[in-house]
């Protein structure tokens, strides 16, 4: 017989553990489908939200084409604002350069002008211009033939005329193209020269003198300005009327160096004057100058001069000492200049100007 009995514990079977076991598993597939339908969730939304931006691509395209369009206008406009600056850069280079230019072609032009002008101012040009007026009266004198050979050996200009003062000679110059004169004006000199005989000399003075205590020539110096001048013959006379005419050939080149506008400085050392202390320290310096102001002589030169004979007095005094008929220049001629490769002398024609220069009662004289 059988009998069915309960039992006391509960008895668990290996199908039961395994049911146990397998449980967790369970669990973690229920997580790992949650995740994954949290995932697919994630990705839905994911998928909707890109479709709405995928919605806002087209307008925020349009907004980038747009901005893009407006950069690259504002790029051209640089450009083009770049290129415009450049071009006035240009431009104002250009300018300047033709300025500058232009300002280099007056600045030539200017000098040329005044090369020109300086050309025409020269002595030998100059005299050229001038002419001399012989009045009628002093070709009664036989000795008047020295004057018009002299002046046609040299060929210069001269005219004999019955107008203007008796027994004159004076000058008029053809004016030169300056700005002061007209062009093919002719210019009188305010040079006048009077001969006359002794006897007319005499008259002249007799009737000044009932009108002034002064002596004739004081009185015509200074109130008229007359010189008086006593020559011996007509080779003297014609040598005064050469050294006039000389003489005023150069006036209009020694009116320019006055003028401020020259290419050199006017204002130094060379131009200066020489201190003199009271004890006399300077003199030496100012008697080399002295013979410096002679034409072609060298400061190398002059201090051979002024070595030999310290002062005017001491070469005065040589002069005066040298032997009867000894020439004067022989005293300097032969003095050797210091300084310079090569040796040389004073020379004769040096020392005829500077013995000249000291001993002659001429004031019209030309030295050289």
């Amino acid at each position: 017989m059988s009998c069915t009995q309960r039992a006391n514990t509960w008895e668990i079977s290996e199908s039961e553990n395994e049911a146990e076991e397998n449980k967790p598993s369970s669990c973690v597939k229920l997580k790992q489908d949650t995740s994954v339908n949290e995932s697919n969730t994630s990705r839905t939304e994911d998928s909707s939200s890109g479709r709405k931006r995928r919605r806002k691509r087209p307008e925020e395209q349009q907004d980038t084409k747009k901005t893009a369009k407006e950069k690259l206008k504002e790029d051209k406009n640089k450009i083009k604002e770049d290129k415009n600056k450049i071009k006035d850069e240009k431009e104002k280079l250009k300018e300047e350069k033709n300025k500058l230019k232009e300002e280099k072609l007056q600045d030539r032009q200017r000098r040329k002008d005044a090369a020109v002008k300086l050309n025409l101012l020269k002595p030998e040009n100059v005299i050229k211009s001038l002419t001399v007026h012989i009045h009628a009266v002093l070709l009664r004198d036989g000795g008047c033939d020295v004057l018009l050979r002299t002046l046609d050996g040299l060929q210069w200009r001269n005219r004999i005329e019955n107008e203007g003062l008796p027994n004159s000679i004076s000058w008029t110059r053809q004016a030169l193209q300056t700005e002061d004169e007209e062009k093919h004006a002719v210019i009188e000199e305010d040079q006048l020269l009077m001969v006359i005989s002794p006897d007319e000399l005499e008259d002249m003075l007799s009737s000044h003198k009932t009108v002034s205590n002064l002596s004739l020539l004081v009185h015509l110096q200074l109130y008229w300005n007359i010189t008086v001048r006593f020559l011996s013959s007509w080779q003297e006379v014609t040598n005064h009327v050469v050294a006039v005419t000389k003489a005023l050939s150069k006036r209009p080149y020694k009116a320019l160096c006055v003028e401020p506008d020259l290419g050199f400085c006017m204002d130094g050392s060379w131009s200066a004057g020489v201190r003199v202390d009271r004890d006399g320290r300077g003199l030496a310096q100012v008697w080399t100058r002295q013979i410096q102001q002679l034409n072609r002589v060298s400061t190398a030169v002059a201090k051979t001069v002024t070595s030999a004979f310290p002062s005017p007095s001491l070469l005065l005094q040589a002069y005066d000492e040298l032997p009867s008929g000894e020439e004067p220049r022989k005293l300097l001629a032969d003095l050797m200049v210091v300084g310079g490769a090569n040796e040389r002398r004073v020379g004769p024609e040096l020392a005829g100007r500077i013995h000249r220069l000291l001993t002659s009662q001429n004031p019209q004289l030309l030295l050289d």
